[in-house]
């Protein structure tokens, strides 16, 4: 079994790992921001983010900080942005690919919960059912069976398993 945990352990950390070179900026173009410590502008959800330029990448990338723009930093897409510009043959800046994103985001979200729980001294059942849960949240769909993906049954079915891991969370 830990060789299962070996192999797909690094394949999960991968997806979750953010790569802006393969996205197409979409935490800066779908996502809204407000004015606040950590923006410096508005800028409502679906609106091209001004310091992106037509490349894709951020004009104001190496100092974002100093900037005005702490809620960059910090923000992770968990992997999602160039995920959900994969589903794309030709990526563009609209209502699907920002709907792709935020249930790309959702996915990836238990990806990590699940990645999390694989680091417990898990049964065999357990590691069995969550190496599962992971290889179906890291399939290789096509948009079409994306779209379609039931995230509520699989949100659903991932939080029923971790819950009957509470007692090992609470040991550790």
């Amino acid at each position: 079994m830990r060789s299962i945990l070996m192999t797909q352990r690094p394949k999960t950390q991968a997806l979750l790992t953010p790569d802006c070179s393969k996205c197409v900026g979409l935490c800066c173009v779908a996502l809204a921001f407000d004015r606040s410590a950590f923006f410096a502008f508005d800028k409502p959800a679906g609106e091209v983010c001004r310091n992106l330029d037509g490349a894709h990448r951020c004009r104001i990338h190496s100092r974002l900080e100093e900037t005005g723009f702490r809620g960059c930093v910090q923000f992770d897409c968990l992997g999602a942005g160039q995920r959900a510009t994969a589903l794309f043959e030709t990526p563009h800046h609209d209502g699907a690919m920002f709907e792709a994103f935020s249930r790309m985001r959702q996915v990836h979200e238990l990806l990590q919960l699940l990645d999390r729980a694989a680091g417990l001294p898990l049964d065999a059942e357990q590691r069995r059912r969550c190496d599962a849960l992971r290889a179906e949240l890291s399939e290789d769909w096509t948009l079409a069976q994306f779209s379609v993906l039931d995230l509520k049954a699989l949100r659903q079915e991932v939080m029923s398993f971790l819950q009957t891991l509470q007692k090992l969370v609470l040991a550790s």
